[in-house]
């Protein structure tokens, strides 16, 4: 008896003394696997980056204001879900709002909204470096891939609700797809998918409708009328179809016209190349300020590193003839590349708008090409100094980079992240202060519509008469006039109290402490004291 209690203790203490060595053994083969790929290293390092500066950002700005152009995707969200008021401008892309709906839906809101446009971030970073490394190698696509990581515009965005992360995603994903399906070809999966996925990106950020041009004169150049034979193509336009119904049949359902954004966007360019044609602008302004304000989005060396990389589009020029006749393959990436840039550099040139936010489906070209022109420095000082050298500078121009974007960053995301409390905390105390189905005079439409989920009066009138005709007609309880919307609203609306004696019953200063000038303030209308 004894005897079997020996042996029993033994296999125990042998199990014991087996057991840190098989978790030993799991761990060398865990580092095993992430060592055997030096790139799958690197890339889980960027994809870690990104992510930790993403959290932090989102820690810090989880309950910052929302802007103009936030509320009004946040408004129509919630009239869906918990039919509130809404007032959206049917000329902005719907495909934020059906996200923003679905959440809603599902009890989350902006929080869960900020955290998905991360993953989505970290998405886009993983594509564009999937397509730098089937386009050049993989140590350009991770150099491309760093600097989204670290690209201020898009650190920016994933801090509001705003259509550009999900837009990002969209063409990233547009993109892959369509390298994998029409110029590698080795997907026809991916080909059928190229058409549902250009219909998110659009759906998206309209700006992302300039692709559908990119390809299609890149396939002409490369397929000829072969293109028109193409299966594939077919189906992925048809997919593409089926997946726009639900844009088309919320603008038919909602408004009267399936095209009533794209009628609305189309009418606002064509009025645009209408002043340039009148002279009211000039296309050299154009390309100058869209150069002037490059050395911002492209901080940190990048514009330079661009123009070095550039170098691959001479080969382009050098060959264009063996590039038509198809003589010379190899070339296709960079005539792709070089079409998808410079489509977007010309419409944006002559449509005399330079927000960053609207260049966001250019920017994974422009990294690439920026990481192209890094790798050649590189590789020209090992050939022609020494490796160690290289890597220095490698790095050194690296850091650069980061310090630079992460700057911009970070000064425009705590700077902002307080910015327009006042309207803020006016919603609040309105929807406090009144009840479902009260009206509020406002010019921060938005706004009020999401915080205070009351009707608004804007001050969309002709004259004073024809708003007080409104205001007996509807009866708004209360008043609010804001420094923020001072471009919008006219200068008899800030007389009005004045000329009928009504004394501000709220007032909101420019710090919270009450000190500095008063910002928004509150009037009472139609209100029992």
């Amino acid at each position: 008896m004894e005897k079997e209690e020996n042996t029993e203790e033994t296999v125990e203490n042998d199990s014991k003394i087996k057991e840190p060595t098989e978790i030993k053994a799991r761990k060398l083969e865990l580092l095993h696997f992430f060592l055997k790929d030096k790139y799958a290293v690197a890339l889980f390092l960027i994809l870690t980056l990104a992510l930790a500066i993403r959290i932090y950002y989102f820690v810090i700005t989880n309950n910052q204001p929302v802007w103009w152009d936030e509320a009004d995707y946040l408004t129509l969200a919630k009239n869906f879900v918990f039919n509130t008021p809404e007032m959206y401008n049917p000329a902005r892309q719907i495909g934020i709002v059906f996200v923003l709906t679905a959440l809603y839906k599902v009890g989350l809101g902006v929080a869960s909204f900020k955290f998905l446009q991360i993953l989505l971030s970290l998405a886009s970073i993983f594509l564009v470096y999937l397509v730098g490394k089937d386009m050049f190698n993989k140590k350009i696509a991770l150099i491309a891939a760093f600097f989204f990581s670290v690209f201020w515009v898009d650190l920016f965005v994933v801090t509001r609700v705003f259509p550009d992360s999900v837009g990002f995603f969209g063409t990233t994903l547009f993109i892959y797809l369509f390298w994998k399906g029409f110029i590698k070809k080795d997907s026809r999966l991916a080909a059928w998918l190229v058409g549902p996925a250009f219909i998110i990106a659009f759906m998206s950020r309209e700006a992302n409708l300039l692709l559908a041009p990119v390809v299609f004169i890149y396939l002409l150049i490369t397929e000829k009328f072969k293109l028109f034979k193409n299966k594939d193509a077919w189906i992925s336009v048809c997919l593409g179809l089926i997946a726009s119904i639900p844009y088309f049949l919320f603008y038919q359902l909602r408004y009267g016209n399936a095209i009533l954004q794209i009628a609305l966007r189309q009418s606002q360019t064509v009025d645009k190349f209408a002043k340039i044609a009148a002279g009211k602008f000039t296309i050299l302004h154009g390309h100058f300020v869209f150069f002037q304000q490059a050395p911002d989005y492209l901080r940190g060396g990048l514009i330079i590193l661009f123009f070095i990389g550039a170098y691959i589009f001479i080969d382009l020029l050098l060959g264009a003839d063996l590039v038509f006749k198809q003589k010379e393959k190899s070339l296709n990436k960079y005539l792709f590349l070089f079409i998808w840039i410079i489509a977007f550099y010309a419409f944006f040139s002559y449509y005399q708008v330079y927000d960053e936010r609207y260049l966001v489906p250019v920017y994974p070209a422009i990294f690439l090409v920026a990481a192209n022109g890094l790798y050649f420095v590189y590789s020209e000082i090992r050939k022609r100094i020494d490796w160690r050298v290289a890597l220095v500078v490698l790095f050194a121009i690296l850091f650069i980079v980061a310090n630079s974007q992460l700057t911009r960053a970070d000064n425009l995301i705590k700077i902002k992240a307080g910015g327009q409390w006042q309207v803020q905390d006016a919603g609040l105390w309105l929807k406090e202060h009144t009840a479902p189905g009260d009206f509020v005079v406002t010019q921060s439409r938005t706004q009020i519509l999401y915080y205070a989920e009351r009707e608004v009066i804007e001050f969309y009138f002709e004259d004073e008469a024809a708003f007080i005709r409104e205001l007996e007609a509807k009866k708004p309880k209360y008043l609010m006039l804001s420094a923020f919307e001072s471009h919008t609203t006219p200068d008899w609306a800030y007389m009005f109290p004045i000329k009928y004696n009504i004394t501000p019953i709220k007032s909101f200063y420019e710090t919270r402490s009450g000190a500095g000038n008063i910002v928004v303030m509150l009037y009472p209308l139609y209100v029992q004291q």
